[in-house]
């Protein structure tokens, strides 16, 4: 329904437009420049308190937010930085870099299935987007690292099911490996178009088929 017209299929468009004044300085914008050349040539103190100082003009600049919580993470200050990353995507929901970058913190504190569900977000949000014809270069390589990401998240936890069946002598559903695995190893697939001779891939989608298979012969599934 789209203006009280009735649709079955077509396409919506949004037109956004940013509006740029030639007479008041982008603070926001210029705070967070330098901030992150400040980050990349680790002076960790300068950053802070530039990121800092645009947050007083722009309070919910999620790029501002997203800069801290990369300092934090670099400074290992882990707890803020999930603060500042989950603010980041509340402050601008389209944001994937906060969603991706709290999924790689997750994964790294070991916490599999929590990485998962922000990355399969992320990548929700993406769609097919960055596989368009003339899609944005930087868009592209978030979400590729980010399938790859998911996808190794998944095959862990299935790793982790297939313990819990061993330990239970089989007295063990394994519903996350058959419905996971799949998504994962499209995943994989996709991510292969750009790098097909990358083995790290080919290992991971044959691990990842192997599990499948024993989940399925587990589950009486053929």
């Amino acid at each position: 329904m789209h203006a009280g017209t009735g649709l079955e299929s077509g396409e919506r468009w949004v037109l956004v437009l940013f509006v740029l004044s030639k007479l008041h300085p982008q603070i926001a914008r210029r705070c967070h420049a330098q901030g992150l050349y400040s980050l990349q040539s680790r002076e960790y103190a300068e950053a802070h308190s530039v990121f800092l100082t645009g947050l007083m003009e722009a309070p919910r600049d999620h790029l501002l937010h997203l800069g801290i919580g990369e300092l934090a993470s670099v400074t290992g200050h882990t707890d803020e930085s999930f603060q500042r990353l989950q603010l980041a995507y509340d402050c601008y929901r389209c944001s994937h870099k906060s969603l991706i970058a709290m999924g790689k913190m997750f994964l790294a504190e070991r916490r599999p299935r929590a990485a998962l569900r922000r990355l399969d977000r992320a990548l929700s949000s993406i769609g097919e987007s960055d596989r368009r014809s003339g899609a944005w270069v930087p868009l592209q390589a978030l979400a590729w690292d980010a399938r790859i990401t998911a996808a190794r998240c998944a095959v862990i936890c299935a790793e982790q099911e297939l313990e819990l069946v061993e330990q239970r002598q089989g007295q063990y559903d394994r519903v996350f490996s058959r419905r996971h695995l799949p998504v994962a190893m499209e995943r994989i697939r996709i991510a292969m178009v750009a790098a097909p001779q990358d083995g790290r891939l080919h290992g991971l989608l044959g691990r990842a088929t192997e599990l499948l298979q024993l989940a399925e012969e587990g589950s009486g599934v053929t």
